[in-house]
């Protein structure tokens, strides 16, 4: 299993979280799984499949980041 970071860390400022810096798919999933503000829906869900993939190298880690940077922006704009 790889776990591989990103070239540059994702910021999320999402309720639930303070600022934080997600460095790799590795915690971008474990972030998706612990209570994620919503946990459903198409981004939520092509991100962890995509973090995922990448931690078991069947796509790059920065193909996962847009994933999960899709996922923080859909979660931000629902959590207003």
């Amino acid at each position: 299993m790889a776990t591989g970071d990103w070239e540059k860390p994702v910021i999320i400022a999402l309720p639930g979280f303070a600022h934080r810096e997600v460095a790799g798919p590795f915690e971008a999933l474990a972030l998706l799984n612990e209570g994620w503000p919503t946990m459903a829906g198409a981004p939520f869900i092509k991100a962890k499949v995509a973090c995922r993939a990448a931690l078991e190298d069947r796509i790059t880690p920065e193909q996962a980041r847009r994933d999960f940077e899709r996922a923080a922006r859909e979660a931000s704009r629902f959590q207003r």
